[in-house]
């Protein structure tokens, strides 16, 4: 990934993933979490070429424009004045930020009537970035939580909505796709003496009932489990 914007180095996590950050001589590299390429981006590489939280530059001013009453955007503004000292500095500039960014296209619409299935398509904006969408769910979880907590919410639209996965790890075989498999090869083949070794894994890792030969090591290694370890007595 090539940038022509001074500062700004990579790296990638355990999972593949690239990370940005911007970071220069004698302070703390921060991190870039926008889609490189897009003005939220360079706003956020902006803010951190200043050296200021990125939710004190916002995403829209909304000065000139009246603010409606029990709209979702008044039930932001009410937060980052009223609960702005019950979180850290940037875990409100990182939620500022992205409800921020909601207001641009529902601000003016009634937070009262937000539901879980609105927050679902807010969230699935960023569906291509499943970390930035659980994000999207976090703010305004955290958003309605604290406007329950001083009267002024009822529910929290985002009850009940789970977590978007990248897509890493491994899959659990179920009982049904283990005799699938069994159908398929049959006991004293290679791969037909895999069978009791599945079983176990789809019923909780146990120590699977053969000797741990060649087979058992290559199916520890195919599915990421390390080999138990013996208990002594």
């Amino acid at each position: 990934m090539k940038l022509n914007l001074k500062g700004i180095i990579e790296d990638t996590d355990r999972h593949g993933n690239i990370r940005l950050y911007y970071r220069t001589k004698g302070k703390k590299k921060v991190r870039l979490r926008e889609k490189p390429g897009t003005a939220a981006f360079l706003r956020e590489y902006e803010c951190a070429e200043k050296g200021i939280p990125c939710g004190d530059s916002p995403v829209v001013s909304d000065s000139s424009k009246p603010v409606v009453a029990r709209s979702f955007r008044w039930l932001c503004q009410q937060h980052f004045k009223r609960a702005a000292n019950s979180v850290t500095v940037d875990t409100m500039s990182r939620r500022r930020r992205i409800l921020e960014e909601i207001c641009v296209k529902h601000g003016d619409k009634p937070f009262e009537l937000l539901e879980r299935k609105h927050v679902t398509a807010i969230r699935d904006t960023r569906i291509d970035s499943p970390g930035a969408a659980n994000n999207i769910v976090k703010a305004i979880s955290a958003l309605f939580a604290w406007a329950i907590e001083v009267g002024e919410a009822k529910t929290n639209p985002c009850m009940g909505i789970k977590r978007l996965k990248s897509g890493d790890g491994f899959h659990t075989w179920t009982l049904e796709e283990i005799e699938q498999y069994e159908a398929k090869h049959a006991p004293g083949t290679t791969r037909g003496e895999l069978s009791p070794f599945l079983c176990s894994l789809a019923s909780g890792y146990q120590t699977p009932p053969f000797s741990a030969g060649s087979i058992s090591m290559k199916v520890g290694f195919a599915f990421g489990l390390a080999r138990p370890r013996s208990r002594a007595g």
